[in-house]
């Protein structure tokens, strides 16, 4: 994307892409085919912690805290860790520092960051099933609760794909 200034001051401006439109009576870009807004994915996001946080080994969850994502006022998607509550910009290079959760759960929270975007659909393929030669297919260690949890995030994402369009 070409890095253009104005005439008037030197804060740089950003070129909008070719693939981004207008949507007619809105301010927002959209991607084109792309009907859902950016609030309603965080929703769809932060269900899908909260499936994962309420089975098994409750990944996500601390006490009376379940981890989520959030939008400030310029539609930036922030992640609020369940075990410290601080809110950590997920734009910023470095963004998993302080994430409490370990590599496996953190590359689902990428996966997540990249749904609310719009570059991705939900992770769905993160829940395995997985062959039993690799950690006896539990990789979670949820035992039976995985299915559970397969199944209600499977029926997220079908009502994530009918919201779509």
């Amino acid at each position: 994307m070409p890095l253009t200034t104005t005439s008037n001051d030197f804060e740089p401006v950003r070129a909008i892409p070719p693939v981004l439109l207008e949507s007619a009576g809105s301010t927002q870009p959209q991607r084109r085919g792309q009907t859902v807004s950016k609030e309603a994915r965080v929703e769809i996001a932060n269900r899908f912690l909260e499936i994962i946080a309420s089975h098994g080994r409750k990944f996500f969850a601390h006490e009376r805290h379940i981890s989520r994502f959030e939008l400030d006022k310029r539609r930036r998607v922030w992640f609020v860790d369940k075990y410290s509550q601080k809110r950590e910009y997920t734009h910023y290079r470095y963004w998993g520092r302080r994430f409490t959760e370990g590599g496996t759960m953190f590359a689902l929270a990428k996966h997540l960051q990249a749904f609310i975007m719009g570059r991705e659909s939900l992770p769905i393929s993160s829940l395995g099933p997985w062959p039993d030669w690799y950690c006896d297919g539990d990789l979670w260690g949820y035992g039976d609760d995985m299915a559970k949890v397969r199944a209600e995030c499977a029926a997220l994402a079908t009502t994530e794909e009918n919201t779509d369009g």
